[in-house]
């Protein structure tokens, strides 16, 4: 089966600076809606610094920083970022297909998630579910169920969906709080101020074929 994976940078993001915004304020905005504030994303990025295991299987640890306050690499935060613009895509495509998530969706999704998880690229500490940071484990499993989702409006066809995706992710306006990176609308990712210095991939998206 395909693997589908965020390319991203290596730079190194301080988390202490990200106290420095006010967190009503919005950390990411797609097509004009603000999905996801500094103070949420600070969240999610804080559970992660308390799983080792997490960081090291994800290749999230920055240089510095110490065992109880890691830092994040700037590169991994591109992809904690990419991954919600990512559902927020895919929330748009499922409604102008007149579909939406059921409860079946995210059995599926949740199951297709827990399987990357525990047979990555070779090289990348396999993971449990439940390893996984729990505000983290809700967006990886509301990205997979909202891509399970599309493919069964559009009659089982993965790579129809993936498509529809790759069309939404070029042809997106997304705005990114200056300190945590930059969308790149060439390739519909998310990458750090600073530009690709070396790749790191972690699972963004649900296998197909």
């Amino acid at each position: 089966m395909k693997r589908f994976f965020v390319l991203a940078a290596a730079s190194l993001l301080c988390l202490g600076l990200l106290g420095c915004a006010p967190e009503d304020e919005a950390a990411l905005t797609v097509n004009g809606d603000d999905i996801l504030t500094v103070g949420a994303l600070t969240d999610e990025l804080d559970q992660m610094q308390d799983e080792p295991d997490f960081l090291v299987a994800s290749d999230a640890r920055g240089e510095g920083g110490s065992s109880e306050q890691p830092n994040l690499r700037s590169g991994f935060v591109g992809v904690v970022l990419s991954n919600h613009v990512f559902t927020a895509l895919l929330a748009d495509e499922l409604a102008a297909e007149g579909g939406e998530v059921t409860e079946a969706d995210v059995e599926e999704g949740t199951t297709l998630l827990t399987d990357q998880l525990a047979a990555p690229p070779e090289g990348v500490a396999p993971l449990t579910l439940e390893q996984v940071p729990a505000t983290y484990r809700e967006t990886l499993i509301d990205l997979y169920s909202s891509f399970v989702a599309l493919v069964a409006v559009l009659d089982g066809d993965a790579q129809a969906a993936q498509d529809l995706l790759l069309e939404a992710r070029l042809a997106a306006e997304v705005e990114v709080a200056e300190r945590y990176g930059r969308w790149d609308a060439e390739v519909g990712n998310v990458v750090p101020v600073e530009g690709p210095v070396s790749p790191t991939t972690v699972p963004a998206l649900a296998p197909v074929g």
